[in-house]
């Protein structure tokens, strides 16, 4: 990353769109500017590579570039970077030639959205493809659709039926294994939600890919599809299930209590504690103020924060389902907590799954945690927690249900 930088900093006229297969990367890549700028503008400056790159291969990919040493531009990153109140448009001060960015934005990536409009000051989003691991999958034809009619998390991708033979698991509120209707691209209808099913040039046979899609058009006669979570609960104590797109919707609802006192969620992921009794709902949030020093975290909050982080932990309880909230009324789920992590916790998660092997190009942020090594990070950089206030009056129907 410091090498790429390095190169997009010496030709940054040239630069025409900044891009990475998922939004956290993208994220991820300018907090790495804030972060290194005087040692990427020492290396500008005087022409030569810090000894912390010991690759001789990344060092020879760049060596035209530091030929001479270039003050000028060392310079206008310097002023550009050293005003850490202020990133706002970040990119386009940098990179004033370009055009839009190129992330995937849609299910949960689109938590990024915010802190993309603020970097880039407002550059059209484009989420260009669908694809997966298994295979590419579809294309979105209108990828610089005008934001104020569609909005970037809401793409829709034309899937492409000689990548791979497509079917579809329709998805139902009792489906289960045993009872499933499967339909090919011509058999789906408007508006339903399926799980993706693919067999591929590779071998695969049936493969479940476990994205979830919702049919919102044609393109001719190709069905569209917009991407909504991944299949499977992320949260259950009990007989209750909380999936990926309640989890989404739920920190949205609570972001803009949070966004009214200066506050934006960096990143979030979730812990369904059973060790107390009754169990319950732990949310990981890292909060950041835009206009404040490189990577600050709300850390250490007034009691005006105190009240609105714990108002949004009723704002998330009150965003998930009936059975949930039945639950909780009759006390066999214990109330939602929202942890405050330090800033840069997030990251040192990626940094810690790239070590044991996972791509960093196609890393995403876990929303539900169980891998212990990842749980002992956020549980070591906790800084505050906040519970859920009473139960809402409106939830009082729900304790007599069962």
């Amino acid at each position: 990353m410091y090498i790429q930088m390095i190169a997009g900093l010496y030709q940054r006229l040239q630069i025409l769109l900044i891009g990475a297969p998922f939004a956290y990367t993208l994220i991820h890549s300018i907090d790495f500017l804030r972060e290194n700028w005087p040692q990427l503008v020492q290396d500008i400056t005087t022409g030569t590579l810090t000894d912390k790159i010991t690759d001789q291969n990344l060092r020879d990919s760049v060596s035209d570039l530091l030929k001479s040493s270039n003050p000028r531009l060392g310079n206008f990153i310097a002023h550009h970077c050293s005003n850490s109140e202020d990133w706002s448009g970040i990119i386009t001060k940098i990179w004033p030639n370009t055009k839009c960015l190129k992330t995937i934005v849609t299910g949960s990536m689109s938590q990024y959205i915010t802190m993309l409009d603020y970097y880039s000051g407002g550059l059209p989003i484009a989420s260009m493809r669908y694809a997966c691991s298994e295979s590419q999958l579809g294309l979105n034809l209108k990828p610089l659709r005008d934001p104020s009619v569609c909005n970037p998390s809401e793409v829709s991708y034309t899937l492409l039926p000689n990548m791979a033979y497509i079917e579809f698991i329709l998805q139902k509120p009792t489906d289960d294994d045993a009872q499933q209707d499967i339909f090919n691209l011509t058999n789906v209808e408007l508006g339903n939600m399926y799980e993706l099913v693919v067999t591929t040039f590779a071998g695969l046979y049936r493969y479940r890919v476990g994205d979830i899609l919702q049919m919102t058009g044609y393109h001719n006669t190709a069905p569209k599809f917009k991407f909504v979570a991944r299949k499977g609960a992320l949260l259950s104590v009990g007989v209750e299930k909380i999936t990926e797109a309640e989890l989404q919707k739920a920190v949205e609802d609570a972001s803009g209590l949070q966004r009214s006192y200066g506050m934006i969620v960096e990143d979030y992921t979730s812990y369904t504690d059973v060790e107390t009794m009754p169990g319950h709902y732990v949310m990981y949030l890292e909060l950041t103020v835009p206009n404040g020093e490189a990577g600050e975290s709300l850390t250490l909050l007034d009691g005006g924060a105190k009240k609105v982080l714990e108002r949004c932990c009723s704002e998330m309880e009150d965003g998930f389902n009936e059975l949930y909230k039945n639950l909780r009324m009759n006390g066999k789920v214990g109330t939602l907590e929202i942890r405050v992590v330090r800033g840069g916790t997030f990251a040192e998660l990626m940094d810690s799954a790239v070590s044991r092997g996972a791509s960093i190009a196609q890393y995403k942020v876990p929303r539900c945690i169980r891998v212990p090594y990842m749980l002992d990070i956020l549980n070591r950089r906790v800084v505050s927690s906040y519970f859920s206030l009473a139960s809402p009056p409106q939830w009082e129907p729900y304790k007599s249900i069962c």
